[in-house]
């Protein structure tokens, strides 16, 4: 059978839903093919699986939907094309092999369970802000319990794959965010949206200009897609996620220095594109890492799970309605579902106009849901299914 029957016949075999590979190609009496060009593997379950006789490490996957497979522990470390693959909602771990410097929005990373203080302790809110009460939302330090792992975007969602779910779902996207204006500060602008948000992007930097209620129409639709479910993460999951086992303010240290290393935030690159003083030591970090408004995700180093963009680069939505403190939240992983306020859900993170302040693992924001905003994007979490470890 030649290649491109192969793959063909894949295709049709992957349409019956199951999602064992090995198991559909060999009862389809398919050759092991090393090229999978545009090959339907949606959904499929390749972790765990015995993958020798496919070759993944020397296949090519260009055009190759992937969407939801599950690649823990598969070794794709000189395939060809990945580039080009659809990788959204894809499930790796620190077993999965890919090519030298693949540069793969869209996949998830197995967050392992395990236990953290969240919240901001009085010492660091001393030394990053004038008014103490100013973290009074942060506190008080409380010990969580993740007692299950789940999965969590390596990089926010990006313009290109929200284009797709945009394109797919023919959702109505109406003009219109809060933006910066030289002379009149923040403000609504109806001519800017997620695919203009009033700066330079490509498909690889992070979406904006999208609502509580986008985000979750989003991960809605990949749900759909791949029979999983796929979520925004709670503010729990975020901050145990961000934090990655550390306890400094940041999660490369207490310093603000770091960022230049880690994080896409207010530097002196927006100060000149804003013309402001770049000397407002409250207001902007003291070096240019060299992008003004939006990088392209994954630009800055991983924490130590391996997530990028966790501080800096887009504020991102969390499940969870914005309580004023921590004095009553869940200690378990789960959302506050409760809302004390129906007008603000959480965001986290900070921006990349984001205040050198506020671009801490413990720093809490909040915002109206239904809201859109030029510096506001969001990342997938995935829970666990049933008999998933």
């Amino acid at each position: 059978m030649s290649n491109v029957d192969g793959r063909a016949a894949i295709a049709r075999v992957l349409e019956s839903n199951s999602d064992r590979f090995t198991d559909l190609v060999d009862a389809a009496g398919l050759v092991r093919a090393r090229d999978f060009r545009r090959a339907n593997l949606r959904r499929t379950n390749l972790s765990n699986e015995i993958l020798s006789g496919f070759d993944f490490n020397a296949a090519h996957f260009e055009g190759a939907d992937l969407t939801g497979a599950d690649v823990r522990g598969v070794n794709f470390g000189e395939a060809k094309g990945l580039a080009q693959a659809n990788l959204t909602g894809v499930l790796e771990d620190a077993s999965t092999r890919w090519p030298a410097n693949t540069h793969r929005p869209g996949t998830l990373l197995y967050i392992p369970p395990g236990r953290f203080l969240m919240g901001t302790p009085e010492a660091e809110g001393g030394r990053e802000y004038d008014k103490l009460s100013d973290t009074d939302d942060e506190r008080p330090v409380h010990e969580v319990t993740i007692p299950r792992g789940f999965f969590l975007g390596r990089t926010p969602v990006t313009v290109g794959e929200f284009r797709r779910f945009v394109a797919e779902t023919n959702r109505k996207m109406p003009k219109g965010a809060w933006t910066w204006t030289e002379g009149k500060g923040w403000g609504q602008n109806d001519e800017v949206d997620w695919a203009n948000p009033g700066f330079p992007q490509d498909d690889r930097h992070p979406v904006t200009c999208v609502s509580h209620e986008d985000a979750t129409a989003y991960v809605d639709w990949l749900s759909e897609e791949t029979r999983r479910e796929y979520r925004l993460p709670t503010e729990v999951e975020w901050e145990y996620a961000c934090r990655a086992g550390t306890r400094t303010a940041r999660f490369w240290g207490d310093g603000r220095e770091g960022a230049v290393e880690y994080a896409n935030g207010a530097d002196r690159s927006l100060a000149l594109a804003t013309k402001e003083d770049p000397a407002q030591e409250n207001r902007f970090f003291s070096h240019d890492d060299g992008f003004a408004f939006t990088s392209p995700v994954g630009a800055f180093k991983a924490n130590p799970f391996g997530l990028f963009d966790m501080l800096g680069n887009v504020l991102e939505w969390c499940r969870d309605w914005y309580t004023p403190n921590y004095v009553n939240s869940p200690n378990n992983g789960t959302e506050n579902a409760t809302p004390d306020n129906p007008d603000s859900r959480v965001l986290r993170g900070g921006s990349r106009d984001g205040v050198p302040r506020g671009l801490r693992s413990g720093t809490r924001n909040r915002n109206d849901p239904r809201y859109r905003y030029n510096y506001i994007g969001f990342r997938v979490a995935r829970a666990l299914a049933p008999l998933e470890s």
